[in-house]
C-alpha cells in the first residue's frame, strides 16, 4: 500500500525522469483532479492511502503525461482570467498571452455602448465569452470551423455566458458576406499563424494540438489576408479590431490592416515580443 505523499514523490520522479521541467506541478494538478487533494490538503492527508481505482486512474493519466500528452488535456480544462474553460483534444489550449489580448479589447471598447463584437476562429470561446461575461450590453458571435472545437465551445458558452453569446460554425476563409452577421463594432481573433513549414519541428507538446489552429499558411499569415481583405472592409466606423500573432510577424500584419484603413499599434507579451496588433478603423484614438 502507498500513501498520497509516497505516491506524489513517486510520480514527480517519473516526470522528471521524463524531461518534464514542471513535474511537481504538473503532479498537483493530477493529484487534485483524481484525488481532491490541493496542496494543504495533501500536507493534511498525506500519510493516509489512496482509493484503489482512483490510484489506477491517475497512474494512467500520469503515464499519458510522461508521453508527452498536454496536461490541460488530461484535466479537461483550464483557467483563462477568473473562469474555467472545458477544452481537450481538438482545440486549441487557451495561453497567458491571449489573455494580454483580452484585456486589451476589454480595455479598447469601454467607450463602445452596446457593441456588436465577433470572435473570429473563437476555438473554445475563451476570448468572445470572457468579453461576453464581462460585457453584457454586447452581442458577442463566436465563429469557428472545426467540429471539435466547436463542441468545446457550445459547452463554455453554455456555463459562461449564454445570455449575449452567438456560436456559429463557419470558416472565416468565406468572409463576412458569407454569414448574416450585424455590422460589428469590434473583431477580435487568434487565429493560426504558425508559418506550414514549422510546424513538424514544434514541441511534442504542441505537436497534439490541432493543426488547424496552428498552421497559418506558408508564411503564417494567410488569415491575416483574409481578415484585412474580406472582414475589414464591414468593421465599423471607429471599430477595433486585435489579433494575435506570432514573433516577427507584427509589422506585416500592421501593413495589411493600414491599408484596410486602420490605425494600429502593436503590444508586447511577457517576454516583450510585439505579440498584439490592435487599432480603430479610420479615426478614434489607439488603446
Amino acid at each position: 500500500m502507498i500513501t498520497y505523499q509516497s505516491l506524489y514523490r513517486e510520480a514527480v520522479q517519473t516526470l522528471r525522469r521524463a524531461d518534464n521541467p514542471d513535474a511537481a506541478f504538473d503532479v498537483r494538478c493530477l493529484m487534485e483532479k483524481i484525488f481532491g487533494l490541493d496542496r494543504t490538503a495533501l500536507s493534511l492527508y498525506g500519510d493516509h492511502l489512496p482509493d484503489e481505482k482512483r490510484e489506477r486512474r491517475f497512474r494512467e493519466l500520469l503515464c499519458r503525461r510522461a508521453s508527452g500528452e498536454p496536461l490541460q488535456y488530461l484535466i479537461g480544462a483550464w483557467d483563462f482570467l477568473d473562469e474555467s474553460f472545458q477544452i481537450g483534444p481538438g482545440v486549441l489550449i487557451p495561453r497567458p498571452e491571449t489573455e494580454l489580448l483580452a484585456q486589451i479589447v476589454l480595455d479598447g471598447m469601454q467607450q463602445i455602448n452596446n457593441p456588436v463584437v465577433l470572435d473570429l476562429c473563437a476555438g473554445s470561446g475563451c476570448l468572445g465569452l470572457s468579453i461576453a461575461k464581462r460585457r453584457l450590453d454586447a452581442q458577442v458571435f463566436l465563429l469557428e470551423k472545426s467540429q471539435a472545437a466547436f463542441s468545446y465551445l457550445l459547452r463554455n458558452t453554455e456555463r459562461i455566458a449564454k445570455r449575449n453569446s452567438y456560436p456559429v460554425m463557419g470558416d472565416l476563409m468565406d468572409g463576412f458576406e458569407h454569414f448574416d452577421f450585424p455590422l460589428p463594432q469590434v473583431m477580435v481573433s487568434n487565429p493560426p499563424y504558425i508559418k506550414s513549414g514549422e510546424i513538424a519541428g514544434l514541441q511534442q507538446e504542441v505537436q497534439q494540438e490541432p493543426h488547424m489552429a496552428l498552421d497559418g499558411g506558408e508564411d503564417g499569415l494567410l488569415f491575416y489576408r483574409a481578415l484585412a481583405d474580406l472582414w475589414l472592409p464591414f468593421l465599423g466606423g471607429g471599430g477595433l479590431i486585435a489579433v494575435e500573432c506570432g514573433e516577427g510577424q507584427a509589422e506585416e500584419i500592421q501593413e495589411l490592416f493600414q491599408k484596410a484603413g486602420i490605425q494600429t499599434q502593436t503590444h508586447p507579451d511577457y517576454s516583450g515580443i510585439p505579440r498584439i496588433v490592435a487599432g480603430w478603423k479610420t479615426s478614434g484614438a489607439f488603446i
